[in-house]
């Protein structure tokens, strides 16, 4: 009696951490390269995701991140106004034709990463990304372009 009752929960909880779903998951995905780094992007009206699907040893978030949203942005023609997540899988914002980005998520894992776009007037764009342990990031106002 109890040997099927077990069973029963293994199969059950095991099913519910499959069958996660996250909100890019009904979006096409689309396999792109960037920067000698391959990834899979899903596009939405105003965020996207990168997953990273090259090996690369130790690769840093700011170097990752920077050739996601550059491909972010020449494959949605929008601007990338922030960028959050990890070496694996980031999230970005993007602003197209003026409409604002989506807002930032709130950093639910132990250690992400946030970079956000800073415009100067006089030189590059700057890409600058933190890490917070304690599931907090900062947010800019001003969009940038890449």
């Amino acid at each position: 009696m109890i040997r099927p009752l077990i069973l029963f929960l293994f199969m059950f909880v095991n099913v519910a951490c499959v069958s996660y779903v996250d909100d890019f998951a009904y979006l096409p995905v689309l396999r792109a390269q960037e920067g000698g780094g391959e990834f899979d992007v899903r596009l939405g009206a105003n965020a996207a995701q990168t997953i990273r699907k090259n090996f690369e040893w130790n690769p840093t978030f700011e170097k990752v991140a920077h050739r996601s949203a550059a491909l972010a942005a020449r494959l949605s023609g929008c601007t990338v106004s922030w960028v959050i997540g990890d070496p694996s899988v980031q999230v970005l914002g993007l602003s197209c034709d003026g409409v604002p980005p989506a807002k930032k998520p709130k950093l639910w894992r132990k250690f992400s990463f946030s970079c956000d776009r800073y415009e100067y007037r006089h030189g590059p764009d700057e890409l600058i990304c933190d890490g917070y342990s304690s599931g907090f990031s900062i947010n800019t106002e001003t969009p940038f372009s890449w």
